[in-house]
């Protein structure tokens, strides 16, 4: 059975290949825009009602995705401080703004500004959006290929997966690089340069997207179903925007390459991650990375080589899946392993992709052996989708362990810190809390002009130890605090002059003369900054 289906799959005759062509725009042509629109509106309706009737909106769960509040962050700042410091200039409390990329917070900026307001939800349904977008996308191409039955299998398939359904509601931007991925591999025939820039585009909201768009561009120019003419477009169109956005990338972070620099040295060589000894469980889970790793190379080039329907889409889903292997499997990122990573967003794409594949298995080669058969294949696709349902109670268990106490002390520090600002002057809060910068935004209307991190303080660019000559370099901090116009600074922690922590030594030191405790609560302490003339 497996050899039979494998024929159907693999053509190594060039006039095979046209011949196919030609029956895949005779039996499977273009599906009615209708048609479409019912396979988005199921994904965003399920998306949707799991939003806003089994979550809180505001409450992503700190614990688990607190980076959603981190773009968060880095779209408002922008739009409220960077875009005024220069062209397309990101802005944060943490120097990570271009790591993300940019066409995420620019599209963000631009809906808080439309819509006039700076809701965590609109991030949310921003990803729902997306990801619903990308099940169309989804069902268009393996329409194309594999014809109605096997599209809406996958259509189905991918809207009520949990991991995937999950994934596209708290908020992170995945969903948004997906769509362009697919929309490029989709319209590739038809309009190459545009294909080629959307690559770019999918670039622009994760490093890796920008390296599976290159490798994407790479793999038509070299084994691409389309005319020489094309493949040129699609190398144009991908060098163009390529080259705009490294000069971007150079002008502000000294390097073209910044985003996918960062990202190698993070979590592949493992700067992010503190040296340790992984348990036997991990190193199981390791072996397995690596395993699959291999496995996903070589089924990969066999692709590559034989060049199958949809080839471009069987890549990628081949090639996130072996990015992921490959950074737990040889890389660092197997030191950032916890309980939820099975069901994390990273792995919600690699899910999809073998809910696709498997419709395509039983509900396109299956029926091609003997067609009563798939009704036995749509049977066994919704029999598995029933099966994994129960999922959903780990996700669940997980989400809600993330959602609390951080959001509520995040609440609770913003509102102290708003009870004891006059409105006046600039409150300098501590780096690494973006849930505690939204609430101050959101639910307390503090502007973000009001706002900076001590991240950007004399500290950070210090040589040395600035304690060692602190009468000098005290006289840096008064300057850096006349210049902001500082009047309130909050502290997480305990003062202490033999503190690794440079603000709690500077603290402890300066009580009483650079600083005046007003409020302190469950160790967060407000300092009002005292002016030289007191």
């Amino acid at each position: 059975m497996l050899g039979k289906i494998f024929d159907k799959l693999l053509h190594e005759d060039e006039e095979d290949r046209l011949n196919e062509e030609k029956e895949e725009k005779s039996f499977n042509p273009r599906p009615h825009i209708l048609l479409v629109l019912a396979v988005f509106l199921l994904a965003l309706s399920a998306r949707l009602v799991y939003l806003f009737f089994f979550t809180d909106p505001q409450n992503i769960g700190i614990d688990w995705y607190g980076d959603v509040y981190h773009h968060w962050q880095i779209a408002w700042l922008s739009k409220e401080v960077g875009f005024q410091q220069g062209f397309l200039r990101l802005w944060d409390f943490k120097g990570l703004e271009f790591y993300w990329g940019l066409l995420h917070p620019l599209l963000l900026s631009i809906l808080f500004g439309v819509t006039g307001s700076v809701s965590i939800v609109i991030l949310r349904l921003v990803s729902v959006f997306f990801g619903a977008a990308s099940i169309a996308l989804i069902f268009l191409i393996v329409h194309r290929h594999f014809g109605h039955l096997a599209a809406w299998g996958a259509a189905i398939f991918s809207s009520f997966l949990p991991v995937t359904l999950f994934s596209e509601t708290v908020g992170m931007q995945e969903p948004l690089g997906l769509f362009f991925l697919l929309f490029g591999i989709y319209i590739l025939e038809e309009k190459p340069f545009f294909a080629g820039m959307f690559w770019v585009l999918a670039g622009m909201v994760r490093s890796e997207y920008w390296v599976f768009g290159a490798a994407l561009m790479l793999i038509v120019l070299i084994r691409g179903r389309v005319h020489f003419d094309k493949k040129v477009a699609v190398l144009v169109g991908f060098g163009f925007l390529s080259l705009l956005y490294m000069k971007y990338m150079l002008d502000y972070t000294g390097s073209a390459f910044y985003p996918i620099k960062v990202a190698y040295l993070a979590t592949y060589k493992g700067d992010w991650f503190l040296p340790d000894e992984l348990t036997l469980r991990e190193i199981y889970i390791q072996t397995v990375s690596r395993i699959i790793f291999v496995f996903s190379v070589l089924v990969g080039l066999f692709v590559f080589w034989k060049r199958p329907k949809a080839y471009l889409f069987f890549l990628l889903g081949l090639g996130n899946i072996a990015f992921i292997t490959l950074m737990h499997g040889f890389g660092a990122r197997m030191l950032g392993w916890t309980d939820n990573t099975l069901v994390d967003r990273m792995l919600s794409f690699p899910y999809e992709f073998l809910g696709v594949f498997l419709s395509i298995l039983l509900l396109y080669f299956l029926p091609k052996l003997y067609k009563h058969l798939r009704y036995l294949g749509l049977i066994i696709l919704l029999t598995i989708l029933l099966v994994i349902q129960p999922v959903w109670f780990v996700i669940e268990n997980f989400h809600e362990k993330a959602m609390h106490p951080s959001w509520e002390n995040d609440l609770t520090l913003a509102s102290a810190i708003a009870k004891n600002w006059d409105g006046q002057g600039v409150i300098i809060i501590p780096s690494g809390r973006p849930g505690m910068t939204y609430a101050l935004a959101y639910f307390e209307n503090v502007p973000a002009q009001a706002l900076v991190s001590d991240f950007y303080s004399p500290f950070y660019y210090a040589e040395g130890d600035p304690f060692a000559e602190w009468e000098t370099f005290r006289e840096e901090i008064i300057d850096w605090l006349k210049k902001l116009d500082a009047r309130r600074l909050v502290y997480l922690g305990t003062p202490d002059v033999l503190s690794g922590d440079s603000f709690g030594r500077m603290l402890a030191t300066e009580e009483g003369n650079l600083f005046k405790l007003i409020s302190f609560n469950g160790g967060v302490r407000i300092y009002e900054v005292i002016s030289e003339e007191e």
